[in-house]
């Protein structure tokens, strides 16, 4: 679920926040240097509700990165205008997944000294969602935790030349 929960709010942000040059997935803003909103679920805790039953409630991370070579007035004035955005599109939505409508929680100024100079403004947005965990079977989990491996034999060639599939059993 996690990976859904990154990947909707990354189709739901492309589709829907033009201003951004670049959406994806990842934590965080360190060694970036061009604009970009960044989505990434790396925050979990958990909560019994039954004996076969927890509520997981996972944090989300919009990392913003916004250009203006102007001044900094320019740029807060950019970055703010994304930031509500993206905060109206996520507020309260479920992104088609089965969770709790995701809840803001907080935001804040991310710029580094080097981002500054650079002309960038960077700000972190905060929201938090849930959903139920239930035990699943041995052969679910399996399927869980194979690994595909592709391989690109040919330098500068995306075509795989080559595929495994590692299983671990439980």
């Amino acid at each position: 679920m996690i990976n859904e929960i990154e990947d909707a709010t990354v189709s739901l942000l492309t589709v829907n926040l033009e201003s951004a040059r670049k959406i994806g997935v990842q934590k965080g803003v360190q060694g970036l240097t061009h604009p970009a909103v960044y989505a990434s679920v790396d925050e979990g805790r958990f909560e019994r509700v039954t004996s076969t039953t927890y509520k997981q409630f996972v944090t989300l991370y919009v990392d913003i990165i916004f250009s203006s070579l102007k001044d900094q007035k320019a740029r807060r004035e950019g970055i703010n205008l994304i930031l509500e955005g993206a905060l109206q599109l996520l507020l309260l939505n479920d992104l088609g997944l089965d969770i709790h409508p995701l809840t803001p929680k907080s935001w804040k100024n991310t710029t580094t000294a080097e981002l500054d100079e650079l002309g960038l403004i960077s700000y972190s947005l905060e929201l938090s969602t849930f959903y139920h965990l239930k035990k699943q079977s041995a052969e679910e989990i399996n399927d869980l935790i194979s690994i595909g491996i592709s391989y690109l034999l040919t330098p500068g060639d995306a075509t795989i030349d080559g595929s495994d599939i590692l299983t671990t059993t439980v």
